[in-house]
């Protein structure tokens, strides 16, 4: 499996794997929930969703990643700061509205933008700040922020935040191409499981009992490995070699699928105005990739 992933596929087959997996991430939120009614705390759910791919990576990739001293510095700052994004992201999906953690973690694109500037002297054309207009005004439709009283619901923040600190991430990982992606990836699942088990141990989560937590391990291996760090691993190997409009583009699919599944099986419904919100972030989504398919050509 892993020597399919590493391969570099044709144009097509990429954009189809990259579609297919992003697909799958929309439904993240099923299997982590049907652990979770097995009277497992969402934080001990997640943890057993990062801890099993993180110490199958780490039998994989831990002699590598001893190697390569030049990038321990690159792997721990990009590795905390996706690994809090995704933790924030799947806290949000098991108490908060699946729809609504969805889309307000795809404005990660806006934040990419602004740290790309400070950190990478990039360079956003006026297409991009455009983007980022549309896409702060469809977070507050999404949000139903009151631009008089400024009232939001706090679990909306753990979709918005996990997007901040997920572009703190993927900031990092551009700044060095040449890091490697597994032993990347390993660092993000191992730091995801250090900060769940430090926010266990701070806020006194209690343990579920023996029977719940031994499901919650075998649902975290069956779709923690097998699933969604395979799903990872993929879309991370790609964007080394297609283009990053491209990327994001297809990664959308997350969104809506999330969107869709969650009004089918969970009943959530999303108000007329929040409906323009969602289509406008996407639509900013759309927007910056474009942007960058933009800039490769002009490199090229």
């Amino acid at each position: 499996m892993i020597d399919f992933l590493s391969k570099q596929h044709s144009q097509r087959t990429a954009s189809i794997m990259v579609f297919a997996a992003s697909s799958m991430w929309g439904l993240l939120w099923v299997p982590m929930r049907l652990t979770e009614s097995n009277g497992v705390a969402p934080l001990w759910v997640h943890f057993w969703f990062t801890t099993m791919p993180a110490l199958f990576l780490a039998c994989l990739y831990a002699p590598s990643l001893m190697r390569q001293r030049a990038f321990w510095s690159v792997y721990l700052m990009s590795g905390m700061c996706i690994g809090m994004g995704y933790t924030l992201y799947a806290v949000g999906l098991l108490v908060g509205s699946v729809s609504k953690t969805t889309v307000l973690f795809y404005l990660t694109p806006i934040w990419s933008t602004l740290l790309g500037m400070v950190f990478l002297g990039e360079s956003p054309g006026i297409r991009r700040w455009g983007a980022i207009a549309i896409a702060t005004l469809g977070c507050c439709l999404v949000m139903q922020i009151n631009p008089i009283e400024m009232q939001l619901e706090k679990v909306d923040l753990l979709g918005l935040l996990s997007g901040v600190f997920w572009g703190m991430g993927t900031v990092a990982l551009r700044r060095f191409p040449e890091a490697d992606y597994k032993s990347a990836t390993m660092a993000q699942y191992v730091c995801g499981t250090l900060i769940t088990g430090a926010a266990i141990l701070i806020l006194g989560t209690d343990m579920p009992d023996m029977a719940a937590n031994g499901k919650a391990a075998l649902m975290g291996a069956v779709f923690g490995i097998l699933v969604f760090m395979s799903t990872f691993l993929m879309i991370i190997r790609i964007m080394q070699y297609m283009s990053p409009g491209r990327v994001g583009i297809l990664m959308l699919s997350e969104a809506l699928v999330a969107v869709i599944s969650a009004m089918l099986f969970l009943g959530e419904l999303l108000s007329f105005a929040q409906w323009i919100g969602v289509l406008v972030i996407l639509s900013a989504g759309v927007i910056v990739a474009l942007t960058d398919d933009v800039s490769e050509m002009a490199k090229a």
